[in-house]
């Protein structure tokens, strides 16, 4: 650890000891560890936790660096999840949950993280998109944040490009607002994936009411090379080229809203 991560390291025990025992010199701690946090760190974010309460920085940031949660995206707002039995239970009762895989994977590796690596993911998170939007009839993809583009990408549809997907098979991409999850580094032609929450429960009430199966499995991924030049050929995906994969994995949590509009 390089020797001024190790003075806030030791910043941060002092400000944690206080801030639990609720003393006068807590907020002098904690101002002196706001003094030490890095530029890139958007400390004016908010934040909601498990019962959806807002928590500004000083109240979520003891909670990060003590291991004892980590921040999520659910669609457009940050969340806290807090790694106890009862925040566990309830991630553990709900199959829908958005961002389920991260969140299991940071509960099982909640006491392994130095405050170096907390900071950093931090600024990382601090950097995404609170949304990427696509317009099928354009084939084009925005990444967003606070209402301003962040990244263009151009992309292609399925083989049956135009309206909605009614049922599976029919190579048409859903239209309507969903979220992003599950992001795969593949071994295959596609590169690299980020499946999209489709079919949700109004997807899977209407192919109920029509007697077909909505289909499964719709997702961002990338392109073989030998369709580098290809327009609409997935099966109902949308395809990025691998270097725009690059950047939406850098730039897109999982739990982000996507909404595919016409």
């Amino acid at each position: 650890m390089k020797p001024y991560h190790y003075l806030f390291y030791l910043i941060v025990l002092l400000s944690l000891s206080c801030y639990s025992c609720g003393s006068r010199s807590q907020t002098a701690e904690l101002d002196s560890v706001m003094k030490l946090i890095p530029t890139n760190i958007d400390t004016t974010i908010l934040v909601r936790d498990n019962a959806g309460v807002l928590l500004n920085f000083r109240q979520y940031m003891p909670v990060l660096l003590r291991n004892e949660g980590m921040i999520y995206r659910e669609k457009e707002t940050l969340r806290l999840q807090r790694f106890t039995t009862t925040a566990i239970d309830s991630l553990n009762k709900d199959d829908y949950a958005i961002s389920r895989w991260d969140r299991w994977a940071a509960i099982r590796g909640s006491h392994s993280k130095s405050p170096d690596e907390i900071l950093k993911n931090l600024a990382a998170i601090c950097a995404t998109a609170d949304s990427v939007i696509v317009y099928k009839s354009a084939r084009t993809m925005y990444l967003r944040k606070n209402g301003k583009n962040l990244f263009q990408f151009r992309i292609s549809l399925g083989r049956n490009p135009r309206g909605n997907k009614i049922s599976d098979g029919d190579s048409r991409t859903p239209q309507g607002v969903y979220y992003l999850d599950n992001k795969t580094d593949r071994d295959d032609k596609y590169y690299k994936s980020f499946w999209i929450s489709y079919p949700n429960q109004a997807d899977r009430t209407l192919a109920l009411k029509r007697g077909v199966k909505p289909g499964v499995g719709v997702m961002i991924h990338g392109t073989p090379s030998q369709r580098d030049s290809s327009t609409d050929w997935t099966n109902g995906c949308i395809a990025l080229i691998n270097t725009d994969m690059d950047t939406l994995f850098k730039y897109v949590m999982p739990g982000t809203l996507i909404d595919i509009r016409k």
